[in-house]
């Protein structure tokens, strides 16, 4: 427990978030992320994907060019996400709430449910 947010290392164990992330991992991307992207005109193009769940958010936005900080409160999305991510450069990936994770300084900042 920390900052009496707990961060979960028991996902293995919980089959409904187990099925969320497997339906979600491959989900389309969101209109208003698209638009969203569509709209900044600024070069610095650095993302925080706050709750990033199964990645694919993250996908979307190395694919767009940004620089990805992503976290999770959950170990085992971050786990799947390393999983798929951690060889691909300028995404960075941490066990973190929205209470403690270092934001960089970025151009967008994707939190969703």
């Amino acid at each position: 427990m920390t900052n009496g947010n707990r961060i979960s290392e028991m996902a293995p164990d919980n089959p409904d978030l187990q099925r969320y992330f497997d339906e979600t991992a491959e989900r389309e991307t969101r209109n208003d992320l698209r638009y969203a992207v569509s709209e900044l005109t600024t070069k610095q193009r650095i993302a925080v994907d706050c709750g990033c769940g199964a990645g694919a958010d993250i996908g979307y936005l190395a694919r767009e060019g940004f620089i990805v900080h992503a976290f999770d409160i959950e170990a085992d999305a971050i786990t799947r996400c390393q999983q798929r991510y951690g060889n691909v450069e300028g995404i960075t990936l941490a066990v973190s709430t929205f209470v403690e994770f270092d934001y960089p300084t970025c151009s967008l900042v994707v939190a969703d449910a």
